[in-house]
């Protein structure tokens, strides 16, 4: 165990800063340990390269621990993602915690669950974090795949006396369905990032009535779903244009969806404008009208998050934690089941005048601000690791 005062928290994940290519996923660890960095001393290996990126980083240096704000980070190249070098480097790291930031990831949960049944790591207190791949539309890519591991993994218990964070209730439920009522599962959300100083009021252009300015953002994948965003475009009346920000990672699906483009009505615009670097995320998307992200589902949404944050409104699909959006008068989350509704959600934002949008953008800011300055998901993630902690002094680790 570690004798400094702050429990240490070892974290293995894939992607991590100065990356970006990886989405939500990366911001809610970049989030969590710069704000509960002074309660936690967190320690992190990675790779050394972001997604899809073959060169690593030119600013670190591989194989060595750099302080990335409050964390201690250790950008580990290929060669170190073997049984034998990570066990090494794991041993090494002393760690109160072991927190895994996936389920399916080979090198970064997979290879440490089994190095730690063989006991060839400590069986210190695990934490494990699905970030959605529980849910039934992430299930169904690669499938076989996952199945194979999936029925090899619980027989071999590996992941028997890991707490497992969700992100929200309907995240717990898809742990629980898939992977077991025995196993201890804490709703934890993912910890936002404070808001900047951008207002999202001021630099928005001019509405225009009976026109709209679209925005999607996220990665260019099955599951976030642009060919539904640009079905749904094709079925509204007005005038309408959408920009499309993220980075390609299924050339396939990006091929489908340029087909769809070019058949796109004649009164509707579609640019892509590549990939926007975090710092310019919020900027971006004030200066839309609204966010168009209809995605199979998502395990926290930091994309709708950051649009509500930065004064745009968003139009949807019921697939993620975000509800109740229209009663809020912010949005709307609408069954993917009917896009027509989405398609209406559109022409009710294209109808709206510079007063009746500008009053949608204020609730839209205001409703993020106040969930993002809410201390509850500073607790339940403290929570989550004390009472991992506990776990660990009340129960024998299993054999």
């Amino acid at each position: 165990m570690s004798r400094t005062k702050m429990p240490v928290v070892l974290i293995l994940c894939d992607y991590y800063l100065p990356g970006h290519l990886a989405g939500g996923t990366l911001r809610a660890l970049a989030n969590m340990a710069e704000r509960m960095g002074d309660d936690f001393q967190f320690m992190l290996m990675t790779r050394d390269h972001d997604m899809g990126i073959a060169n690593h980083y030119e600013c670190v240096i591989p194989g060595r621990w750099q302080r990335v704000g409050k964390v201690l980070v250790r950008y580990l190249p290929k060669a170190h993602l073997t049984p034998v070098r990570l066990a090494s480097l794991i041993r090494e790291t002393p760690h109160d915690i072991l927190y895994l930031n996936s389920f399916f990831s080979a090198p970064f949960t997979i290879l440490p669950l089994l190095l730690r049944r063989l006991g060839r790591i400590p069986k210190r207190p695990l934490v494990l974090a699905p970030r959605g791949e529980m849910a039934p539309s992430a299930l169904a890519l690669k499938s076989p795949k996952k199945k194979a591991y999936l029925f090899f993994g619980k027989t071999l218990g590996l992941w028997r006396d890991a707490l497992m964070q969700a992100s929200g209730e309907h995240e717990r439920r898809h742990i629980i369905n898939r992977l077991g009522r025995e196993l201890k599962v804490l709703v934890a959300p993912d910890i936002p990032e404070l808001p900047g100083p951008v207002s999202g009021l001021s630099v928005r252009p001019a509405k225009k009535t009976d026109s709209l300015s679209a925005v999607f953002l996220g990665r260019l994948a099955r599951n976030k779903n642009l060919s539904g965003a640009l079905e749904i475009l094709s079925m509204v009346e007005p005038p309408c244009s959408l920009d499309i920000y993220g980075p390609i990672v299924d050339q396939g699906y990006w091929q489908e969806c340029l087909s769809m483009i070019k058949g796109m009505p004649k009164r509707h615009k579609v640019n892509y404008r590549g990939v926007t670097p975090h710092q310019e995320v919020s900027a971006t998307l004030a200066a839309y009208d609204v966010l168009l992200l209809p995605s199979w589902g998502e395990n926290f949404g930091h994309a709708i998050l950051e649009s509500l944050t930065a004064a745009c409104p968003v139009v949807i699909s019921d697939q993620t934690p975000w509800r109740g959006l229209q009663g809020a008068g912010v949005g709307w989350d609408l069954p993917l089941a009917d896009i027509r509704q989405h398609a209406k959600a559109l022409e009710e934002i294209a109808a709206m005048d510079q007063t009746q949008h500008d009053a949608y953008r204020r609730r839209a800011q205001a409703f993020a601000r106040k969930y993002i300055l809410a201390a509850q998901t500073m607790e339940l993630s403290k929570k989550l690791f004390h009472q991992a902690l506990d776990l660990s002094r009340r129960q024998p680790a299993p054999i």
